[in-house]
Order: structure tokens, then C-alpha cells, then sequence
């Protein structure tokens, strides 16, 4: 399964808007909270142990994996959003130009 870590490039949004990257250190840092969040759901639910094995299975890797994905593929979506944001605020500008 190949990877796609090319997710990082920079949204430019004007009018106050700050700039948005998957890999900038809020990004970064509202992810962090999310999975940690995330974690305290599943143990919330009896969903996980507080306990971790000593070995990662096979299965768990390819759950992580699929976790993973669905990350990223989250994260492209968000990338989407903030880019039609920055499009409608450069519109909106140049109608009022």
C-alpha cells in the first residue's frame, strides 16, 4: 500500500484568515488533541484496554493503517475546505473591488 505524505502545501487565505498547512504547528497540534480526544473515547466506551501488548499483531498494524488513511484522507478534506474558503474570500474581494 503506497503512501501519500504530499499532503503539506500551503492554503494562502487573505482577509484575516491565517494560513493553513497540515503540517504547521497548530495543525499539528489540534491533530495531537484530536487523537488523544479519540483515545479517551475508546477507553471511555470500554472500546480499549489501558493496557498495551508487547508486540504489535498484524491485525493491529493493518487497523492502524486503515486509521491512518482515514486520517489523511480526513485531513485532504479539510485542505479542500479551507482552499474553497480562500476562493469565495478572494471573490467576495474582487467583487468589491
Amino acid at each position: 500500500m503506497s503512501m501519500n505524505y504530499d499532503t503539506a502545501s500551503v492554503l494562502e487565505v487573505e482577509d484575516g484568515i491565517a494560513q493553513e498547512s497540515l503540517y504547521s504547528e497548530v495543525s499539528k497540534l489540534r491533530l495531537k488533541d484530536a487523537v488523544v480526544y479519540y483515545q479517551g473515547l475508546l477507553a471511555q466506551n470500554n472500546l480499549i484496554s489501558s493496557e498495551s501488548s508487547a508486540s504489535i499483531s498484524h491485525e493491529a498494524t493493518l487497523m492502524g493503517e486503515e486509521i491512518f488513511q482515514n486520517t489523511l484522507e480526513y485531513q485532504n478534506t479539510l485542505k479542500g475546505m479551507y482552499h474553497q474558503t480562500s476562493m469565495s474570500l478572494k471573490e467576495e474581494k474582487n467583487k468589491r473591488s
